[in-house]
C-alpha cells in the first residue's frame, strides 16, 4: 500500500514539474513568431465543408 502511495505521489509531482514554465519564455513568443507549415489530408467528397470549417476558424 505504501508502495502505491509513494508511485501516485511522483507520478502527481513529475506531472506538476512537467507543467511549470518561466516567466521569461512566455514573453520570447511576442518578440520571435514562428511560422508553421500545415498540411492537411481531406477525404474525398468533403472538401466544401472542411473549406467552410477553415473560413470560420481562422
Amino acid at each position: 500500500m505504501k508502495i502505491t502511495h509513494f508511485l501516485l505521489a511522483l507520478a502527481v509531482l513529475s506531472l506538476t514539474a512537467c507543467s511549470t514554465t518561466s516567466g521569461e519564455h512566455l514573453g520570447s513568443a511576442k518578440a520571435d513568431p514562428e511560422t508553421v507549415m500545415v498540411t492537411y489530408h481531406v477525404k474525398s467528397g468533403k472538401e466544401a465543408e472542411f473549406q467552410a470549417l477553415l473560413s470560420r476558424i481562422w
